[in-house]
Parts: structure tokens; sequence; C-alpha cells
């Protein structure tokens, strides 16, 4: 058995809700979602895409002023709820729900993915890894390039919220799943006002976060050799073909 998929598995043996997640979804998490009833909107969580700043958004709408992030995430936490049936999100929609989500590229998406738990420190000096789940052995990767060939091993099943591909995160319980909009976070700055002021929502939203705009601005060819380049892309290919993410690397990195 291959490494990676011994060590899911032995994973979600140890967590009953996981193995009963694998068994019922076919994957070991649920996908989360948060809703805001004073807007009716519900936003359907893609970690590492810029999260943090659409939580600080609904926080701020819930309570008339938006809080420090650390407060809003544990606002936000209490709101989360995580997709009991296959035809949850029509089922808001069919209440006047807007839903919606934001992608990002595979590669950005790993990129920030590493720094954020591998680079990053938390307020008590911590690497964030501590906090990963350890589904896949990622606690022990000794670089980017090993953390990239540790989750291209893992299938989408035993994969975390983190890495799993996005479309299985969004459409993986039902591919039949019809969303509002589906933002690409390249112009999120530009588009997520857009959006809301579509859906008859005029909230002032909170400024993307510094960690979010730094990782959008590396340079692919620093991270990927063209081997790692080729493991990624196949990875994610469900994601280049359904939300039309260009492979090449970037311009400046010829």
């Amino acid at each position: 058995m291959n490494a990676q998929i011994f060590c899911g598995v032995q994973y979600f043996f140890q967590k009953p809700k996981t193995l009963w997640n694998l068994l019922r979804w076919g994957c070991i998490n649920q996908t989360a979602i948060l809703v805001c009833e004073q807007e009716k909107l519900v936003y359907v969580l893609n970690p590492k895409v810029a999260t943090s700043t659409i939580v600080e958004f609904f926080s701020g709408v819930a309570h008339g002023s938006t809080p420090d992030l650390t407060q809003a995430q544990k606002m936000a936490s209490r709101n989360v709820r995580y997709i009991e049936h296959s035809d949850e999100l029509q089922k808001f929609q069919a209440k006047g729900f807007r839903v919606f989500s934001y992608v990002r590229h595979p590669y950005d998406r790993l990129i920030s993915l590493f720094h954020s738990k591998y680079v990053w420190r938390d307020e008590k000096g911590l690497y964030q890894k501590e906090k990963f789940a350890n589904a896949c052995g990622l606690k022990m990767v000794k670089g980017f390039e090993d953390m990239v060939q540790k989750i291209v091993k893992t299938p989408d099943a035993l994969s975390d919220t983190h890495f799993i591909s996005q479309t299985a995160l969004l459409f993986g319980q039902n591919p039949n799943t019809e969303y509002d909009y589906i933002g690409d976070l390249t112009d999120f700055e530009k588009t997520f006002p857009d959006m809301l002021k579509s859906f008859g929502v005029d909230k002032p939203m909170p400024v993307a976060r510094n960690q979010t705009i730094k990782a959008r601005q590396q340079n692919w060819a620093d991270y990927f050799s063209p081997e790692l380049e080729e493991q990624a892309f196949k990875r994610y290919r469900s994601d280049f073909e359904r939300f039309g993410f260009e492979r090449m690397l970037r311009p400046e990195s010829t």
C-alpha cells in the first residue's frame, strides 16, 4: 500500500467521525459552509482562498462592525455548519439564499499552504503544521517539494480540505450543485464587492489579508521544478479543466 494512503488509513481509523464521512461521502472531510442569515448568503469554505477575509466580512455583517481577525474567526466558528445532505445548498437557495465560493490556482494554493503551515508562526511562535490534520504525514515534511510529493500521492478521498482538489471540495458531495457565483481569487478585490452588489448587499468589505496578497505574488518557478509541476498538474487536473486555470509558468519566470 502507498505510504501516504497507509498514513491516511491510520488517521481515519483513529477518528470514528472521519471514517463515517469516508463511508457516507467518499472523503474524510465534509464540506463546510458559513451562513449569513442577515444577508441570506452561504459561503462554501475553501481554505487558502481568502477565507479569513470573507470570515471577517461575515462577522462584520453579523455584529455591526469588523472585529479583529482572531475574534472574527471565533465568532464565525460558532456559525460554521457542515453539509449533511447532498442537496443542502439547493435547500438554502430555495429559501432565497445566494451560495458562493472562491477558487484559486492550484499552484498558488500549494504555495500558500506551505507558507501558512511551515514558514509563518503563530503568536506563540509555533508552526501551524502542529495544528494540521496529520492525514498524510504532513507534519513531517522536509520542504516545499516534499510536501507536494506527499500531497500528489494522496487521493481526494483521504485529503484534508487544505489540499483536496477544489472540484471535489465544491462538487464532491453533489456534482450537480449550482452556485450563484464562483470567483477567482486573482481579482478578488474587485469581484467580491461586485458580487455583493449583484446580490443586493451594500456592505463594506475588509481589505484582503497581507498573507493572501503576499502568497499571490510568488513566482512559481521558485517553487516548482518541471518534474514537480508535472506531478502537481496531474494531481489537480480536474481543477484546471473545470475552472479554466492556465498551466504554464508565469511570464516573469521565463
